[in-house]
């Protein structure tokens, strides 16, 4: 699959989707020994309506199936299609052809600080804490597992690598791809942003950007509804910071990930209710 940069401002013609379509879903030259594809290589981006990142998505998304027909024709005739345009549609499509294992790590990337830049080896990680990556029995670790399963996310474009200097791949998701990720998330993840936001008593991973932004004892009502969850992103420090991660520490029993990010903490409050975290 050729190198084909981040194309999302602006639509493209047709003409320039179905080049930026070709160059990710073939090697080079290649299309022309598939005419039958190119055939529907038209078609599916006629229904892209120029979104580039639809057209990056689904090509990259085909590049992996081998060129096989009934793939294609699949993605072609997708019931998704006739949804009312929203440029999430394409992106579904590409989510829903994901192996399961895939569409548990890409749902748990809803939980990422929008816009925020990751390492690769932090988000790995962060799989394994929460069990999304097990072990295939032939003595792979899971951390080269999880290489693979981020790799084949970044390959079907779900991933911008901004810095690439392997092992360490620094990477950050489009805003498009993120939305996507909340979607499929749904009560399983919530970012808490506003006051008065609801949340779900089944929400598992939750994410305070700016804990200071909830009057405290708002923060206290959301905490009384989350006593499962497993992952806590908290980008804030000083008072309504220390105040929040009190009441972490001290209720939620089966947080598997404390992610205290940009926070300048000494030190966590004691605690004899909880296990080692990944911190």
């Amino acid at each position: 699959m050729g190198t084909v940069p981040p194309l999302y401002l602006a639509n493209l013609s047709e003409e320039e989707s179905l080049t930026m379509f070709v160059r990710c879903a073939f090697d080079q030259g290649q299309e022309k020994n598939h005419p039958d594809l190119m055939v529907m290589a038209k078609e599916i981006v006629s229904k892209c309506g120029g979104n580039p990142l639809a057209v990056k998505t689904l090509g990259s998304l085909l590049y992996s199936k081998k060129k096989n027909r009934s793939d294609w024709e699949q993605v072609r005739d997708s019931k998704m299609w006739q949804l009312p345009d929203d440029p999430l549609t394409s992106l579904r499509i590409s989510y829903d052809l994901m192996p399961s294992y895939l569409k548990r790590c890409f749902a748990y990337c809803s939980i990422l600080p929008k816009s925020r830049e990751f390492l690769n080896l932090d988000l790995i990680q962060l799989w394994i804490s929460n069990g999304f990556i097990q072990s295939s029995g032939n003595n792979q670790e899971l951390e080269e597992i999880g290489r693979h399963y981020l790799e084949e996310l970044w390959s079907r474009s779900f991933f911008d690598v901004v810095i690439e200097d392997y092992p360490f791949l620094t990477f950050r998701v489009h805003d498009l791809i993120h939305e996507l990720a909340i979607s499929v998330a749904q009560t399983e993840s919530s970012n808490m942003k506003v006051p008065t936001q609801d949340i779900s008593s089944r929400t598992r991973h939750v994410s305070f950007p700016d804990p200071s932004l909830l009057p405290k004892d708002e923060v206290s009502g959301t905490l009384s509804k989350l006593s499962r969850v497993r992952t806590i992103f908290l980008s804030e420090d000083g008072s309504s910071g220390e105040f929040f991660l009190e009441r972490c520490i001290s209720r939620f029993k089966h947080l598997r990930v404390l992610w205290l990010q940009d926070s300048s903490f000494d030190q966590l409050p004691l605690t004899n209710c909880l296990v080692p975290l990944a911190v």
